[in-house]
């Protein structure tokens, strides 16, 4: 076992020496000595005049070593018989089965490197785990042990914060749990207060599909009461509750989403105008919206080059008073 991120190559631990030692005892087989003589023997000389007091030494001849062989490792067919987690605590048996499908399913150690390095990438995405280093060894019924020894990822975060500017000032507190449940759920929420906006909540369930960190079903709830009185005279309260399923692809971002919004625009002023008296009291609007994006940016926070291409199309009209579509 390494040191290392999950994504570098792991030892093969027991795995390497059972191979080393089928290679050993094919080279011993091949390694027999010859029948000719090893010994010196004495013979006399053809003169007859006096018998060699030396012997005549031949040299022992032995079987010729065979030539080096390389074998292919990650060739090799073996099958994952048991895994084991060690340090991981917080982890549905269900999501590791879902997560661990396709490890099993290797059927040479290279794929089983593969699939074992995609688990432990996938386990540190999701905040389960920060670090994760991976061993093979010989398991049961003549397969293969995959060993992950894990550092549990942190549970809960909570942040604090201020915001200054166009003649606003907010002050916000955020809160997030990660691995709800032990299959890589996150659950926020939000809560801020303003001089412009007077209270706003925002809550978030989110939950990965497949133990897939690149795929997500999130479900979230928000509430905002805005003052705005110093344009418009009048206050207004927003409602939104909302489903999305969030696909990201190697070169596009799918995100499809039906939400929901109540509007109530109250609280009018003296100096409100025509066309908002009009408009003010309830407005629902229900809405089914499709974004499609493409982000080659070096950094989303402070780029350099690249671009962020979006696409949004939204139909609303199926519950409550306002349709469209843009």
């Amino acid at each position: 076992m390494t040191d290392n991120a999950a994504y570098e190559v792991p030892s093969v631990g027991g795995l390497f020496r059972e191979v080393q030692r089928y290679a050993q005892a094919s080279s011993q087989e091949s390694l027999q000595p010859s029948d000719t003589g090893a010994q010196g023997s004495r013979q006399p000389s053809d003169t007859g005049a006096q018998a060699s007091s030396q012997p005549s030494r031949q040299p022992a001849t032995i079987g010729t070593l065979p030539s080096r062989q390389s074998i292919d490792i990650g060739a090799q067919n073996v099958r994952v018989t048991q895994f084991t987690a060690v340090g991981l605590t917080r982890a549905r048996n269900d999501f590791l089965h879902t997560l661990l499908d396709s490890t099993f399913k290797a059927q040479t150690v290279q794929q089983v490197f593969h699939e074992s390095r995609e688990a432990a990438g996938k386990l540190q995405a999701l905040g389960i785990a920060k670090q994760v280093n991976i061993a093979l060894d010989k398991g049961p019924h003549d397969g293969v042990r995959v060993v992950f020894r894990c550092e549990d990822g942190s549970r809960y975060a909570l942040k604090t914060g201020v915001n200054v500017g166009d003649d606003e000032g907010t002050a916000n507190v955020t809160g997030r749990i990660n691995n709800v449940w032990g299959g890589g759920e996150v659950l926020e929420a939000s809560y801020s207060r303003g001089s412009k906006t007077q209270a706003a909540f925002q809550g978030s369930l989110s939950v990965p599909v497949n133990a897939d960190p690149r795929r997500h079903i999130e479900v979230s709830a928000s509430q905002t009461a805005a003052d705005m009185r110093p344009y418009s005279a009048h206050d207004e309260v927003r409602r939104a509750v909302g489903v999305a399923y969030r696909a990201v692809g190697p070169m596009l971002t799918h995100d499809v989403r039906c939400s929901a919004m109540w509007r109530d625009i109250c609280n009018l002023g003296s100096e409100a105008s025509p066309t908002l008296r009009t408009e003010a009291g309830h407005t629902v609007k229900t809405s089914l919206a499709y974004t499609v994006s493409h982000d080659s940016r070096d950094s989303p926070t402070v780029p350099s080059r690249g671009s962020l291409v979006r696409a949004t199309a939204e139909v609303a009209g199926l519950l409550g008073g306002l349709k469209f579509a843009k």
